[in-house]
């Protein structure tokens, strides 16, 4: 049977209904910390039959145990240092069979973020010294210098004009 006026939900009036709207992005997309041989095809479509079934407590428990985390604070540190150590390797053996381009990818490609420290901060401000005081000397133009007047008499002016070439 078609759906009635009176069986649709009101968004203005139910409140509930109305904040669903919002939590859909993030009940059906959320991050995952399922196991991860789920593909997030199949993931997706799981968290759409919850949805749609109207188990939406678990949905909501299920997008909120996820935290996120910062990168550096997820490998320790010796994990860091080998996949460096490593990056390094196979940038030099490209290096070494003159594939440059290759080379200078594989070295930028994992290159980690300096964090905003102070020692970071302190070694910015030493590459770009502070502002010296300089001001420029500027050439005067030729109406700031003074010149004497440019004058031609009559005989220089027919004496040029008769050596003038025919």
């Amino acid at each position: 049977p078609p759906a009635t006026k009176a069986s649709l939900p009101s968004y203005n009036a139910d409140t509930a209904a109305g904040q669903l709207i919002y939590l859909y992005e993030q009940l059906i997309l959320a991050p995952t910390t399922h196991d991860k041989r789920d593909s997030l095809t199949q993931l997706i479509k799981r968290r759409i039959r919850l949805f749609r079934s109207g188990q939406l407590d678990l949905l909501y428990e299920e997008s909120r145990t996820v935290t996120s985390t910062n990168p550096r604070s997820d490998s320790p540190q010796s994990n860091t240092t080998q996949q460096q150590k490593h990056q390094r390797q196979s940038a030099q053996k490209a290096a070494d069979n003159d594939d440059f381009r290759k080379a200078i990818s594989r070295l930028l490609k994992a290159t980690p973020i300096a964090p905003n420290s102070p020692e970071n901060i302190e070694i910015c401000q030493k590459l770009h010294p502070t502002k010296l005081d300089y001001e420029p000397i500027l050439p005067r133009t030729r109406s700031q210098v003074y010149t004497s007047p440019i004058t031609f008499t009559p005989e220089e002016v027919v004496k040029c004009i008769r050596n003038l070439p025919k």
